[in-house]
């Protein structure tokens, strides 16, 4: 969950925020061994990989209604093995050019930092329920976005889903096995690409006519 956004920033280049980013989270390991030992990250790393492999293998469907992930929907879906193995590694491949994507096209932090957190939920194999509390952020991003720049009607809905979503997706699960959280992430992520795009689009018109005016002035 934690090194996606570090994928993100060394794809696009952003090598200032990168290098801030690494300082500090060795800084905060480094604290964190001088106040409580190395016990502690022994002990993280020691049940983190026993219960990932519980959760993903054995009791996996038992918890499938708790573990709203691409990986989850997939099993729903009868879908295991290598063939499980390739198509969550194609997704990963695919979100990932996507929010390089939506990083190069435009500026706004409000769909940058929206796109981050989306893909950080369709990326990962793996995370709880109580993991999608994240997902308040790139709503309230989207939110200001919307009010700041304009919306269209199904804008809003796509947006709402996003927000109603951890409310009904255990109860969706629970009565038909099919996992919908990562299916309106992604719906969510291709509004962010659609605005980034727009945003692109009305940048290189902006300066065309900046440019024209400079050449009739000229």
């Amino acid at each position: 969950l934690a090194c996606f956004p570090f994928l993100i920033l060394l794809l696009t280049k952003e090598w200032k925020i990168l290098r801030w980013s690494i300082f500090f989270s060795i800084l905060t390991v480094l604290v964190s061994i001088i106040l409580f030992g190395t016990n502690v990250w022994i002990a993280f790393l020691h049940h983190f990989f026993n219960e990932t492999s519980a959760l993903l293998t054995t009791i996996w469907l038992k918890t499938a209604g708790i573990q709203p992930t691409l990986y989850t929907t997939l099993r729903l879906l009868g879908i295991s093995g290598l063939i499980l193995k390739l198509l969550i590694s194609l997704a990963g491949i695919v979100i990932s050019i996507l929010i390089v994507i939506i990083w190069k096209k435009t500026n706004r932090l409000s769909l940058k930092g929206s796109a981050m957190i989306l893909g950080i939920f369709v990326f990962m194999p793996y995370f709880i329920q109580y993991d999608l509390m994240l997902l308040s952020i790139p709503f309230a991003l989207l939110v200001y976005d919307l009010l700041e720049y304009g919306y269209k009607k199904y804008e809003i809905i796509i947006v709402f889903l996003l927000w109603i979503m951890p409310l009904i997706n255990i109860i969706i699960v629970n009565l038909t096995y099919v996992q919908i959280s990562p299916f309106i992430t992604m719906c969510v992520l291709v509004l962010v690409l659609h605005r980034a795009k727009k945003d692109y689009s009305n940048n290189a018109i902006f300066k065309s006519e900046s440019n024209n005016k400079q050449h009739f002035n000229v």
